[in-house]
């Protein structure tokens, strides 16, 4: 199989994805365009590499569709598989178009987040991968071009625990499936010895959605003096203690990213986040306890939120900004396919997204620019 990533995407570091599929298809040959076109962007189209407007590689268009056509040629087998998603859709489609225009005998897969998950195939390839405990490898890849260098993603579980109802999660996985801390802490040995990578993100919608087999990670991590830095997502999770925090940053975790959303318990109960306000801050203040940086996500304008339950937001960030370390990601809600929930007008939300970045100004709270309605 002929496995495609197309541009424009995240450009960090490899595709899991992919990996997982190179991984179980041994034979199998990655192209990953992304990062192949992102290093024959101008500076200027690299800085807009990931924003959600571009959605195209402007004048390296012709170039790109030059590369396809010679992919569509290459000898092997006449199976392509695509990763796509919102980024890459246009070229992913026009890709397959041109294969297919070039051999009308190619079988062409569709696989990520803009495709129905009963009709993935490549998605049940990487769950039997992810299921099936198969040690994940990045041999297929030059991990020199990827621009934050000397990270890898990892995965502990796939699905998530929760039910928020503007996420598209719940729609693409059943349920949550943890792989177990054993082959998670071989593979992060293997890649210490094969590509001399320390530093990694968790993959996981939720690192904490077992907290048992996060709590054994981090014990096998100390235990074997593993020499690591980590990250992930976590969501508000009450059982989760200071000792418990501790223990994570001791194992090498140095940041975590928390989709709050608001702090409004009103707009909190709509999305269906399962915390109030309330047990949001004494997480926050636990994490600040145990020296652990985190980063926090805000979802804004939902039906639901009128001025009151907006400011209650501000307020609260303007009260404890001392236990907030940084604003990661500010947004308005976006309505994706199968989302039953409502927004605001956007003049309305985008009058709200530009007061709360005033805010984090005035009182100079740490925020990611970039981050500013970047979906």
């Amino acid at each position: 199989m002929k496995l495609i990533l197309c541009p424009p995407f995240w450009n960090k570091m490899p595709p899991l994805g992919l990996a997982i599929l190179s991984s179980i298809f041994k034979n199998s040959i990655v192209y990953d365009l992304n990062i192949e076109f992102y290093h024959k962007a101008s500076k200027n189209l690299q800085k807009k590499w990931i924003l959600p407007e571009t959605n195209n590689i402007g004048d390296l268009q012709k170039e790109f569709e030059e590369r396809i056509k010679q992919i569509a040629q290459t000898p092997g087998k006449n199976l392509f598989g695509f990763s796509m998603f919102h980024s890459n859709k246009p070229l992913t489609l026009r890709s397959a178009e041109l294969i297919k225009q070039i051999n009308p005998n190619a079988k062409i897969i569709f696989g990520g987040p803009e495709i129905p998950k009963r009709g993935q195939p490549l998605l049940a390839c990487i769950n039997k991968g992810i299921k099936g405990a198969v040690p994940f490898c990045f041999d297929a890849f030059d991990l020199k071009k990827y621009t934050r260098h000397g990270f890898l993603p990892i995965l502990l579980g796939q699905g998530c625990v929760n039910n928020c109802k503007f996420c598209m999660e719940r729609l693409l996985h059943e349920g949550y499936y943890c792989r177990g801390h054993e082959i998670v802490i071989k593979e992060i040995e293997s890649y210490i010895e094969k590509y001399n990578v320390k530093n990694f993100i968790f993959h996981d919608s939720l690192i904490n959605a077992n907290l048992k087999e996060l709590g054994l990670f981090c014990d096998e991590v100390i235990k074997r003096k593993l020499p690591i830095k980590w990250e992930g997502q976590v969501y508000i999770n009450k059982n989760m203690s200071v000792d418990f925090m501790r223990k994570m940053k001791q194992a090498g975790c140095y940041n975590i990213f928390i989709g709050v959303e608001s702090f409004s318990d009103k707009v909190l109960k709509y999305f269906n986040k399962g915390y109030s306000s309330a047990i949001a801050l004494d997480f926050l203040q636990k994490l600040k306890q145990a020296g652990l940086h985190s980063e926090l996500s805000f979802i804004l304008g939902s039906q639901i939120e009128d001025e009151q339950s907006f400011n209650e937001t501000l307020d609260f960030i303007k009260n404890n900004k001392h236990v907030i370390s940084k604003i990661a990601q500010v947004n308005g809600l976006k309505i994706l396919p199968g989302i039953d929930l409502a927004a605001q007008p956007a003049d309305v939300v985008q009058d709200r997204v530009q007061r709360f970045i005033k805010l984090l100004e005035k009182d100079g709270i740490v925020f990611t620019r970039e981050f500013v309605n970047n979906l």
